[in-house]
């Protein structure tokens, strides 16, 4: 059993899917990969939601001796259809941590600064 879990971000789901339906349905087609497959690759949906948003499940069927050249295909595949897309462009590459600039008068005091009655 090969598992591919592809980020999507906060793409629609409903569309990443479909564009990942149809890659993952030309790799088993294509004629050096179609006898990889004991059954056809399937994109089984949200397996998970995290602070980066949805992350898709596509799961096939195939032979030990194949698993490895079948999962490098259509991790490939899946890859260039949210591209070809455009999906890929709307998928945040890293999330980033804004914090306010704090000048350094105004930066927190640590406890070791602190006189030992407290603040004054």
């Amino acid at each position: 059993m090969v598992v591919i879990d592809v980020p999507i971000g906060f793409v629609s789901s409903e569309q990443a899917i479909a564009v990942l339906r149809t890659a993952a349905s030309a790799v088993a087609a294509e004629p050096a990969h179609a006898k990889e497959f004991i059954e056809p690759p399937d994109v089984v949906g949200v397996e998970q939601l995290t602070v980066d948003g949805a992350v898709i499940r596509t799961i096939a069927k195939t032979s030990a001796d194949a698993q490895a050249g079948v999962q490098r295909e259509l991790r490939r595949a899946l890859t260039e259809a949210l591209e070809s897309s455009g999906l890929s462009a709307r998928i945040a590459a890293s999330r980033l941590m804004p914090r306010a600039a704090v000048p350094q008068e105004y930066s927190p005091v640590s406890d070791s600064d602190q006189p030992s009655g407290g603040p004054t």
